[in-house]
This record gives structure tokens, sequence and C-alpha cells, in this order.
């Protein structure tokens, strides 16, 4: 045991005097954390692209389904169904929510805001001369104010756009002034002494209206598109009554609480693929020939470099913590569980080093190549691009990736909020990968070592 603990610390001796290894294993992962932290410091609640929001349709009618279609097609919003799904085909009825469901959308997160359309939007909408206004319901996020602010916009714009088409259309206006008369008809105390001069606006408007469509139906004739777009004002395109529902905070707390998982992970392959390399400089070197004259056998030097390995692995991710603790505020969520981590990503990257030890017989060969695994390693598992941005079908991948379990590690220390069973799989994948890769790496690297 004690060959075992100097040869680690000749190792951790070396990295010391090594200028640029220091910086790559200790400071990268910093600058990495920080850097992405801050580009993405406004994760999840960016504005200017579509806003994601589900659509509760309790009217049923002709008129509510022409609006949910619209919605659906809209390049400023994206209709997300019950279960996440998004469509732009003619099935916009599978995209439709309960208030339940979606309720519980926006409180995982999984949308901006819910849209419903109460009953009694299209009897509205049809009887604008009769008083009425058409009323939107929006549920939305209090901490996203400015997406919900856009979100009405788009809404007014839409209702905007439905309200001049409408009065730009004779046939259609002429079906609204019937039904606002036959309703001050049939309810003439309503509009007072005002009663008898509404109904001859009324009758003049619609007679105004009549001779306008003829005139619009002779003009299309000889001249398609030549109707008139001239828009009625003085009515407002819709009322939206907007509340509040606050969502449950079960993602990252910042950015970089998603960042420094990261950062820890480029300084774990930047160990591991830094001392598989110095392990192939030695055999090259003839280092251990000599030190096998020594009274110690490889497995001795092998151990003491996976030592070494593992050291520097738990000090990156012990000094990545603590700067994302105290310099950037991340307050982990299960930080009893932090060694657990930490103990399972070294075993695993240490066991991962001994095998990237053997893929090359020179130290340009064996840089290489290990940085070319190791770089896949991390495309696949989050290490450049967080694993819950990526499609359903990667993020399955993903799981051929030890990458993805070391992320998972962290993350859920810092902000999934994992409990002792929860880290069990990422922490037993990591230690079974990391012993197997170990103990295959050494027999490998002691056939070889022996046979040169």
């Amino acid at each position: 045991m004690s060959a075992t603990l100097a040869l680690a610390i000749k190792d951790l001796r070396l990295l010391s005097r090594d200028v640029m290894s220091l910086f790559f294993t200790f400071l990268f992962p910093v600058v990495y954390a920080v850097f992405f932290g801050l580009v993405f410091k406004d994760v999840g609640r960016e504005i200017g692209g579509r806003i994601e929001v589900a659509l509760v349709d309790e009217d049923g009618s002709t008129a509510s389904r022409e609006l949910v279609a619209e919605l659906v097609q809209s390049r400023e919003v994206r209709v997300r169904g019950p279960r996440g799904d998004e469509s732009t085909d003619e099935h916009h009825g599978e995209l439709l929510s309960t208030r339940d469901e979606a309720a519980t959308a926006l409180r995982g997160g999984k949308v901006v805001a819910v849209i419903i359309i109460p009953a009694g939007f299209a009897d509205a909408e049809a009887n604008r001369f009769g008083g009425h206004v058409p009323v939107l319901e929006m549920v939305a996020d209090p901490s996203r104010k400015a997406e919900a602010g856009m979100l009405r916009g788009v809404l007014f714009k839409m209702m905007g756009q439905r309200l001049q088409s409408a009065f730009a259309d004779p046939k259609r206006m002429r079906a609204q002034i019937g039904a606002a008369r036959a309703s001050l008809s049939d309810q003439p105390d309503r509009a007072g002494d005002m009663g008898p001069m509404l109904l001859g606006f009324y009758s003049a408007l619609d007679l105004f209206l009549g001779q306008l469509e003829a005139r619009q139906s002779a003009a299309t004739a000889t001249q398609p598109g030549a109707a008139s777009s001239a828009a009625f004002r003085g009515f407002d395109p819709v009322e939206i009554h907007t509340t509040e529902l606050s969502r449950h905070r079960d993602g990252p707390t910042s950015a970089f609480a998603v960042s420094f998982p990261q950062g820890i992970i480029w300084g774990v392959l930047g160990c591991a693929a830094g001392f598989s390399i110095s392990l192939v400089v030695e055999r090259r070197q003839g280092t251990l020939m000599r030190l096998r004259l020594a009274p110690i056998t490889l497995a001795h030097v092998l151990a003491g470099k996976a030592l070494a390995c593992f050291t520097t692995i738990v000090a990156v991710g012990v000094i990545m913590l603590l700067f994302a603790r105290y310099g950037f505020g991340v307050i982990p969520r299960s930080p009893g569980l932090i060694p657990l981590a930490l103990l399972s990503v070294a075993i695993g990257f240490s066991g991962i080093m001994m095998l990237l030890a053997v893929v090359g017989k020179t130290e340009q060969s064996a840089g290489g190549m290990s940085w070319a695994i190791l770089t896949i390693m991390a495309m696949l598992g989050g290490g450049m691009i967080p694993v819950f941005f990526m499609p359903g079908w990667m993020q399955t991948v993903s799981s051929i990736s030890p990458v993805k379990w070391a992320v998972l590690a962290f993350e859920g220390t810092l902000w999934r909020g994992f409990t002792l069973e929860q880290m069990l799989l990422p922490c037993g994948i990591l230690t079974a990968i990391g012993v197997v890769s170990f103990i295959v790496g050494c027999g490998v690297f002691a056939r070889t070592t022996t046979r040169s």
C-alpha cells in the first residue's frame, strides 16, 4: 500500500509542475461552467421563439374550432397536447386539453400559459352589434410575465384579424346585425330609449351592406380579389381574462446549476485523458521498466496511477462545487449525497482512464484516440448539450455514455433533489463501469507491456 501511495504522490507532483495541465484540469472547467452559465442565464424562458401553450376549447363551436386551427398553425404559438405532443395537421382535437390537464402542464413547466375558449365564445363573436365582446381566458405562470404579455398581443392580433375579416365580409356582417336586431326585438328594454333608434340603424346598415355585398359580388366576378378590405373601427377584438398559476419548481434553480455539472465533467475527462497519456509516455520512455526493477509490481504501478487520477477527479469536483455554491449561489438540494456522486464518478473515470491507456502506443496516438472517445461520450451524454434539451430518441441513445450517468449524479445532488434510492442507479452504473474498465485495461496493459 505504501508503494502505491508513493507512486500516486509522484504522479500528483508531476501534475503540479505542469502549468498547462493544471490549467486544463482545474481552471478550464470553471471557465466552461461560468461561460455557458452566462450564455444560458435565461434558460427555459427565452423570448423570441414560439410560445408554448396548452389549449382548452369549452365552446365546441365552429368559431372556436376555427380559432384553434389558427393557433395551431400560428408561427408565434406552439400548442402542446395533454401528453406534450405537437402537431400542425388537421387533427386539432388531439391537441385540446381539459382545464386540469392544462393546469398540470403549466405547473410542470411544460407550457408558458393556458388559453381557454369558454362557452359562449361563438355567440358573443356573432353578436358584436348587440354590444357583446368575445372573451378568452388565459392562465399564466407569474414568473414569465414577458411571454404572457407577448401571448396577449398574439391573441389580440388574431382576434383583430378575425374582426377585420368579419367586417370586410358584408354577408357575415349582415348575419351579425340580424342576430343583434333579433336580440334587441326580444329584449326591447335592454337598450332603453335608444331601442327604436338602434333598430332603425340596424335596418339601414343591413340595407347598405346588402348593396355592398351585391357590388362586391359583381366586382369579384370581373376582377377576382377586388373585394373591400376596409375594417370598421370602434370594436374591441377580444376581452382577455388573465389569472396566474405558479408552477412547481422542479427544474434547475439557475443556469449555473446546469452548467456546473457539465464543467465538472470536462475536468473529469481532462483527468482521464491526461493520466492515460502519462501512462503511455512512461511505458514508451522506459520509466515503467525502471520502476519494475524496484521491489514493486506492475499492479502497484497501475494502482498508484489510478489512485492519483481518482484523487485529482475528487479535487476537481470539490473545487467546482465550492465555486458553484459560493461564487454563483447554486445551493445543492441533496447535499448529503454529494460524496456518493464524487466517489462514483471518480471510480468510473479512473477505470476508463486505464482502458484509454491501451488505445495507442505513442502519446500522440493515445492522446488523439482518448480525446476522440471522450468527446463522443460527452456529445452523447450531455457534456455539451444538457440531456433534457435533446430529442427523445437521443436521450435514449445517451444511456450508453458514462458521461450521462456522471452528469445525472451531479444534477441529482444540485437541482433534481434525488433521494438515496434514485442516486443508486447512476452511481451504481458508474462504479460498475469503472471496475470493469480498470480490470480489462490492466489486463491488456500488462500483456502489451510484457511483450514490449
